[in-house]
């Protein structure tokens, strides 16, 4: 919106892992050197950590543009999933065809195969897991088992493990020892310094074709003391700045703009003793002197009760006074507990009154998320499996997600909000947690405007988003279904059989879409332009410009959410979230 009044060629604070936009800090330099440094030393694994938003992903793509060219690369993105699953996966990115709901020792195997035939050729594997402070203690383990495999000169895979600081604390477990005495680099990526603020600012503004400066050296200072040195922060805080700039037809952004961008961006950034700062030193003295004078008047009361409560008259014709002084201090001591720990006691049990009164006194869904039935993951899961017509009599202890695969599907377990699960259009398990704190799960079946249709414990229940949003942190799952080949990630250059579907797929969308946008008399124009389209463009670029049209990254990989929002298009069985006043699913 901004970009014409500042006359930029791009967005320059976008929060998309770009590697145009990387801005090499001397700490983003040293993460990217660890990082080839592991890989052209042929080590186990390699780790990369970082708080949330300094720029992990973003030093891991342009990793990936400097990896040599006979180096194949599986790239994780969703870690949150079982053994099996990362497996599956695994094989996926790598094009390891495999039979649906084949057992783990099956895809190690098919994987090893892999990797020594990758090896005969001259050719380096690399997995890469994003986010994987998410992986459990098990998923792990099977990783590093992964690892066994090597020469005598190299190991014939190399794990790169990007997470936060969490993972950092996995792996001093004891049960994760041998992994982490496998790490042969690792590195933290920390926030930016004040200079570097400056500099990545002007950076990623001269990246976006602006040269002259735009921030004031006092807006810098506030940017970097509200951002902490975080880029996503400096990203979200610098975009909402320049819109406000453009909206009062301001060219330069200054301190009050940038404090103002922050308020809205992070809400109020600043505590109370912050502020200080800029207060007179009047108002920080009646402040200071407020404070001071609570504390005093606690002091005293706490001093005069402890007095009265040690000079009971009985103690003055005692004979002996020591001894009975203490023996009538210590009832009164004892009896001052235990009127403390009874009136905590009730303040506790008040306290969980109020929460789960409040409860029992809203709604249906309120009032049954205080008494849990057992397993509501296992009853919430099969809800979803029946939602697409799969029989779950045979599920028993089989892991869901290996059990859709027999008929077909796959799990995609991410985190969101309604935004994105009302794009997927899918029914989804959603991970709840109650007032009193235990995690449950629902399936979440239909949507209609304001109001859900759920199944907790198996029984059916109306809803209101309200009510979910209260418990909800924004994780869900969901089932979508696998294309018709071995591997679930078809590429434009992958096998002819795999094009030759994608292209088709690509001509029924396109051949939907021209007939929406034109009216009935233009039906021939609109044949021809798309003639020409196909012949203009590669399947690559259709594809890419596919993954625009319905908001996602343009990687020209049809992966699970690229196929997902194709199946929309598509195939009218797929079960929908979203009804209309009908009931019928609603087509995207």
């Amino acid at each position: 919106m901004y970009s014409k009044f500042f006359g930029l060629k791009d967005s320059p604070f976008s929060i998309a892992p770009d590697p145009r936009f990387l801005y090499m800090s001397e700490r983003h330099r040293e993460g990217l050197a660890h990082l080839l440094y592991g890989i052209t030393h042929h080590g186990g694994f390699i780790l990369l950590t970082g708080e949330v938003g300094t720029g992990k992903t973003t030093v891991c793509r342009c990793f990936l543009e400097q990896v040599p060219a006979n180096t194949d690369i599986a790239f994780i993105v969703h870690p949150k999933v079982t053994g099996r699953e990362l497996l599956a996966s695994i094989c996926d990115e790598l094009q390891i065809p495999y039979v649906r709901g084949a057992s783990i020792k099956v895809l190690v195997d098919l994987i090893n195969q892999h990797l020594l035939n990758a090896h005969a050729r001259g050719r380096n594997t690399v997995v890469i897991i994003d986010e994987a402070q998410n992986l459990s203690t098990e998923v792990l383990e099977q990783l590093r088992l992964l690892t066994n495999l090597e020469t005598s000169e190299k190991k014939l895979l190399q794990i790169v493990l990007l997470g936060q600081p969490e993972l950092l604390d996995m792996l001093k477990r004891p049960e994760l020892r041998q992994l982490s005495q496998r790490i042969t680099a690792r590195y933290h990526l920390d926030a930016l310094g004040k200079d570097d603020v400056r500099a990545y600012v002007q950076y990623r503004l001269s990246v976006a074709g602006l040269k002259r400066e735009v921030f004031t050296p006092d807006a810098i200072a506030t940017l970097f003391r509200l951002s902490k040195g975080v880029p996503r922060l400096i990203n979200l805080i610098c975009d909402r700045a320049m819109l406000g700039a453009y909206a009062t037809h301001r060219e330069m952004i200054d301190k009050p703009l940038i404090k103002q961008a922050a308020r809205e961006v992070l809400g109020d950034p600043e505590p109370i003793w912050a502020k200080m700062k800029n207060w007179g030193w009047a108002a920080k003295g009646t402040l200071i002197g407020l404070s001071a004078g609570m504390l005093m008047l606690a002091l005293l009361f706490f001093l005069d009760s402890r007095g009265r409560a040690l000079e009971p008259e009985q103690l003055v014709e005692s004979s002996s006074p020591v001894v009975e002084r203490v023996q009538v201090a210590e009832v009164v001591e004892a009896g001052e507990t235990e009127e403390v720990l009874d009136s905590r006691a009730q303040t506790d049990a008040s306290e969980t009154k109020e929460v789960v009164g409040a409860a029992s006194a809203g709604s249906q869904f309120r009032r049954a998320i205080l008494n849990l039935p057992e397993n509501t993951q296992d009853s919430a899961y099969r809800a979803l499996l029946r939602r697409w017509e799969v029989d779950d009599a045979d599920l028993q202890q089989t892991p869901v997600c290996d059990y859709a695969e027999l008929a077909g599907l796959r799990c995609l377990h991410t985190q969101g909000n309604w935004r994105s699960l009302l794009s997927l259009d899918r029914p989804a398990v959603l991970r709840l947690r109650n007032p009193l704190g235990q995690e449950f799960y629902v399936a979440l079946l239909e949507l209609d405007g304001d109001s859900a249709i759920i199944s907790h414990g198996g029984q059916p229940m109306s809803v209101t988003l309200d009510e979910l949003d209260e418990v909800w942190s924004g994780h869900y799952s969901v089932l979508w279904k696998l294309p018709p080949f071995p591997s679930a990630l078809i590429r434009a250059n992958g096998s002819q059989a795999e094009r030759d579907w994608l292209s088709h797929r690509l001509d029924q969308i396109e051949a939907i879409e021209a007939t929406v946008k034109v009216d009935a008399n233009a039906q021939g124009v609109a044949a021809q332009r798309l003639v020409l389209t196909r012949e203009a463009f590669s399947l690559d670029d259709r594809l890419r410009d596919f993954q625009v049209r319905v908001g996602l990254l343009p990687d020209g990989i049809a992966g699970s959410l690229t196929l997902i929002h194709m199946n929309s298009l598509l195939d009218p069985d797929v079960p929908r979230l979203k009804v209309n006043r009908l009931g019928a699913g609603e087509a995207n």
